[in-house]
């Protein structure tokens, strides 16, 4: 039955569709609040319990094992959904073959990431915290079966799963802060936490699915996917260098205390990124379903989106501006009071990120993918040579000031330089006149 009447965007739907976008919607929404609601209880208590020293040096950890993790998803992420919508790939093959390679990758990944502590790291404890977080994230090769289920148009199982994931990791930790357990165990609660997201999809499509260990290994399939997923890989690990390098380099220059200080800083600001993430999800559909219909359409979502994303940004960095030692104090406690100055520099970054993330979108839409390597290296060099530069001037501000300035130039001024992204640049300019455009369109009704 489609529905006939002149109800915008429901026009032309099957009710059977529409009652099925808004169940999705609905778990889309409820998976970002319980991440957003899980991760600031157990940021609060995590931040506490461990103190500055304990929670930078754990923090360096991560981000060291984050740095390598490219390696173990062999850039295939976004390849696999694709292969699997394509219908000459069967599901066999193409999931047998990604499983391989990505099994692969993961060796890779715990091998690298060893090296590079034994040649690199002289302090004991660091190196075991890498280990033991390094040994859960090799498994993330199970997460293939998750674009299983995005292909197959299951993302409610997908979302249950992950909000179950989210609950029983964020249990471990609690648990461990609790039993009052030494900085090692949170090392451990991570790897879980990262063997939990990844198997607990393998242990779905077990349970679900008539094709359990029927997969094949396909020498063609693997050319295929390889020359698709090696750029990707390429520009993954330029992104993650882009977002990473900063606490690395603040324990090459500083000490744990400055890692924990401004790790804490970041943790506080990037948890309310959950939000412009599940807003962009949810909205670019009917962005997408504009662009087919009507330039005119498409080009007023377009800036709704962007506009919406970038006050939203805005109201945020304004209240953290001005709110960052009471935060930092309600979060952490005395001991992170250092952490506001970082929060009120880190806390503009949200604008930029905000309208990189909806620039991604536009790049998608209007088939330009091919660039965004070319801006996320451009942040990824910029990056380095800020931190290198502003680190030893002004501590874990300076940190803050390159992660700023290299987000705002390679996610939105580069694209005033190409003929191809100058139309994003505008739209991201727009973006800051939404409040007079609304004004406009409520002045405009009276005039008339």
């Amino acid at each position: 039955m489609k529905v006939k009447n002149g109800f915008g965007l429901l026009k032309g739907f099957s009710i059977e569709a529409i009652r099925r976008y808004v169940s999705q919607a609905f778990w889309l929404i409820l998976e970002k609040f319980v991440r957003l609601i899980f991760g600031l209880g157990v940021s609060m208590f995590l931040l506490r319990y461990l103190g500055a020293e304990l929670f930078g040096k754990l923090s360096y950890a991560q981000s060291v094992v984050t740095l390598f993790l490219p390696i173990a998803t062999f850039g295939l992420t976004e390849v696999i959904t694709k292969e699997l919508l394509i219908g000459k790939n069967k599901e066999e093959e193409v999931l047998g073959t990604s499983l391989f390679l990505r099994f692969i990758g993961s060796l890779l990944f715990l091998i690298l990431v060893n090296l590079f502590t034994w040649f690199y790291e002289q302090d004991t404890e660091k190196s075991l915290l890498i280990f033991v977080m390094s040994l859960g994230n090799f498994f993330i090769f199970f997460d293939v079966f998750m674009y299983f289920f995005q292909a197959q148009v299951k993302s409610k199982s997908v979302l249950r799963l992950q909000i179950l994931s989210i609950v029983l990791s964020s249990g471990v930790k609690l648990a461990f802060i609790y039993w009052e357990m030494p900085l090692i165990y949170f090392a451990i609660a991570l790897s879980i936490e990262a063997f939990l997201n990844a198997f607990i999809y393998f242990f779905y499509y077990g349970i679900t699915s008539n094709n359990f260990f029927k997969w094949q290994i396909n020498a063609t399939a693997q050319k295929r996917l390889l020359r698709v997923s090696l750029p990707l890989l390429l520009n993954n690990a330029l992104a993650i260098i882009y977002m990473r390098t900063d606490q690395v380099m603040i324990d090459y220059f500083l000490d744990d205390f400055a890692n924990g200080y401004y790790a804490a800083a970041v943790k506080i600001n990037e948890i309310w990124y959950v939000v412009p993430m599940m807003l962009s999800t949810t909205v670019f559909p009917a962005v997408l379903r504009a662009k087919a219909t009507s330039d005119t359409l498409y080009q007023k979502r377009l800036q709704q989106l962007f506009g919406g994303l970038a006050w939203l940004a805005i109201a945020v960095a304004i209240f953290f501006y001005f709110s960052a030692e009471y935060v930092v104090l309600i979060f952490g406690g005395q001991e992170y009071l250092a952490s506001a100055a970082v929060l009120q520099i880190y806390a503009w970054a949200g604008i930029f990120a905000s309208l990189g993330l909806a620039g991604g979108k536009w790049l998608y839409s209007e088939s330009l993918e091919r660039i965004i390597f070319f801006r996320t290296l451009l942040g990824a060099i910029l990056n380095v040579i800020l931190n290198i530069w502003l680190i030893p001037l002004k501590g874990i501000e300076g940190a803050a000031w390159a992660s700023l300035i290299s987000l705002a130039v390679a996610q939105v001024f580069s694209n005033a330089t190409h003929r191809l992204l100058f139309p994003l640049f505008k739209l991201q300019m727009r973006a800051f006149l939404l409040p007079l455009q609304l004004i406009k369109q409520k002045i405009s009704p009276r005039k008339s």
